[in-house]
């Protein structure tokens, strides 16, 4: 793994720790693509979600970090959610879906609005990304 230009950037299948938190494993595309390879994540978003990891005071879990184009692509076909972005923020490394082991999703986006202005609020996860031109909400 290596930092550059902000971005922590790694291939797919290696396993680093950014801190005793979070692992790249957990941010890694879920895709099944062999040209998938590079991997990359925001440090301002894994130093934010660790952050809110220490908020939160229990384990938060990945769902989705990072996306190749070809699963942003494959995702939006599917029609799997009424919100997907074309020009995904998952796909620059700036963005990943959370879910708290056992808070609630109501308590855990109170302690995110401390730390981050765009928020997706779905059922069983929330999406935290780096824009913070303005305050975003929006439900899944």
């Amino acid at each position: 793994m290596v930092e550059k230009d902000g971005y922590f950037l790694w291939n797919k299948g290696d396993i680093y720790s950014f801190n005793k938190y979070f692992k790249t494993s957990e941010f890694s595309c879920q895709c099944k693509n062999k040209d998938c390879v590079e991997q990359k994540v925001s440090k301002i978003l894994v130093d934010k979600l660790t952050e809110l990891r220490i908020a939160v005071n229990e384990p938060l879990s990945i769902t989705s970090g990072f996306r190749c184009k070809a699963h942003q692509e494959s995702i939006a076909k599917s029609e799997v959610s009424t919100v997907v972005a074309k020009h995904s923020q998952h796909e620059l490394g700036n963005a990943a879906d959370v879910k708290s082991t056992r808070m609630p999703i109501k308590d855990v986006v109170t302690l995110a609005e401390k730390i981050f202005k765009a928020i997706g609020i779905a059922s069983a996860f929330c999406h935290f990304d780096l824009r913070d031109d303005k305050e975003r909400r929006w439900y899944y």
